[in-house]
C-alpha cells in the first residue's frame, strides 16, 4: 500500500480544487452564453447579459485566497479559447477575470469589519461597489486592449463591448457572489436579518429585470429563471 506524506496529500487537494474552479467556471460560461444580449457581430457576439463566472472567481477568491487563481486563469483561458480559437485573446481573458476577482477580494478583505458572511447590508453594499461595479472594469479593460492590440475590432465597436462586458460581469457578481458567501459561511444558529434577506431578494429582482429587458430569446429568460429558483 503506497502512503501519501501530508505534503503530498496537500498538493493533490490544491491541484484538485483548482481543477474544479476551473470546470465551474467552464461550465458557467456555457450557461452565460445562453444569455445573449442584441445580435452583434465580432466579439460582441459573445457578450452575455449576465456572465455567471464572475460571481463564481470572486466567491473563489474570497472563500479560498489566491491559491486558487489558478482555477480561474485556466477556466477563462479554456472558454476563451473555444470560442474563438485565438491563443492571444484567450490569455489576455485569462488574465484579465483573474486579475478582477483577485483585486476585487484583496480589498474587500481590507475594508474595516468586512465578513464573508455579509451578516450586515453594508457588507453587502461593499461586495456590489468593489466586486460588481469597479473591479469587474479591470477584466474589460484588458480583454479590450488586447482587441485593439491585434486590431480585431474599431475602437467604436470596443467601446461599445467594454460597456456590455462590464455590465454582465457585474451582473454575474451581483447575483452568484452573495449567494454563494452566505450559503457557505451561513451559521446554522443564526437566521440571517431581514434587511439581508431583503437585499439578496432585490438583487434577484434587480438582476432579473436586466435580463428579462435585454435578453433577446426565451431560452435565455429560462436559464436565468431557473438558476434563480435554485439560489433563492
Amino acid at each position: 500500500m503506497i502512503r501519501v506524506a501530508p505534503l503530498g496529500r496537500s498538493v493533490l487537494v490544491q491541484f484538485g480544487l483548482i481543477l474544479l474552479l476551473a470546470a465551474a467556471y467552464a461550465g458557467a460560461a456555457r450557461t452565460s452564453h445562453l444569455l445573449r444580449g442584441f445580435p452583434m457581430h465580432g466579439l460582441a457576439a459573445q457578450a452575455s447579459i449576465v456572465w455567471f463566472p464572475a460571481g463564481i472567481a470572486l466567491a473563489a477568491m474570497l472563500l479560498g485566497g489566491v491559491r486558487l487563481a489558478p482555477g480561474i486563469a485556466l477556466g477563462a483561458f479554456a472558454t476563451a479559447y473555444s470560442v474563438d480559437g485565438l491563443v492571444f485573446l484567450a490569455a489576455a481573458s485569462a488574465l484579465g477575470a483573474t486579475v478582477s476577482a483577485v483585486t476585487a477580494a484583496w480589498w474587500l478583505k481590507r475594508q474595516p469589519g468586512f465578513s464573508l458572511q455579509l451578516d450586515q447590508s453594508r457588507h453587502l453594499v461593499s461586495l456590489a461597489g468593489i466586486g460588481a461595479f469597479v473591479a469587474p472594469t479591470l477584466a474589460a479593460t484588458i480583454d479590450m486592449a488586447a482587441a485593439f492590440l491585434i486590431h480585431l475590432l474599431p475602437w467604436r465597436e470596443g467601446l461599445v463591448l467594454w460597456v456590455m462586458q462590464w455590465e454582465s460581469n457585474a451582473l454575474g457578481v451581483l447575483l452568484i457572489a452573495p449567494v454563494v458567501l452566505t450559503w457557505l459561511r451561513a451559521d446554522a444558529n443564526r437566521q440571517p436579518s431581514a434587511s439581508l434577506v431583503a437585499a439578496l431578494l432585490s438583487l434577484q429582482l434587480g438582476v432579473g429585470a436586466v435580463v428579462a429587458l435585454r435578453t433577446g430569446s426565451s431560452a435565455g429568460a429560462l436559464v436565468y429563471l431557473t438558476l434563480a429558483l435554485v439560489v433563492a
